[in-house]
């Protein structure tokens, strides 16, 4: 799925059929980067652009809180910024 440390289009498309993401294919694409983690994601306005992310993870342990946001948006990868408009997100250490 990732080339180069990106996440590779045409397979991040395969998670959503209808072309817009739902909460359990973001969830799914997080867990797939984190495998250890609780995932909850909630779309805020059922409009499938604007969600709730609560990650937490073993990975996380010894970053900053920016620096684990910036692993959660490198799993989005393109999504962030373009199909989620807007991502309320809480990152902690399991």
């Amino acid at each position: 799925m990732r080339r180069g440390g990106r996440i590779d289009e045409s397979a991040l498309r395969s998670y959503f059929p209808s072309g817009m993401p739902s909460p359990d294919a973001l969830r799914s694409l997080l867990v797939a980067a984190f495998p250890d983690a609780r995932v909850e994601v909630t779309d805020l306005t059922g409009t499938k652009d604007h969600f709730q992310a609560v990650v937490v993870t073993r990975a996380f342990d010894g970053k900053t809180r920016i620096e684990q946001h910036q692993m959660v948006y490198a799993a989005l990868g393109d999504l962030m910024g373009g199909d989620i408009h807007a991502l309320a997100l809480t990152t902690r250490v399991s």
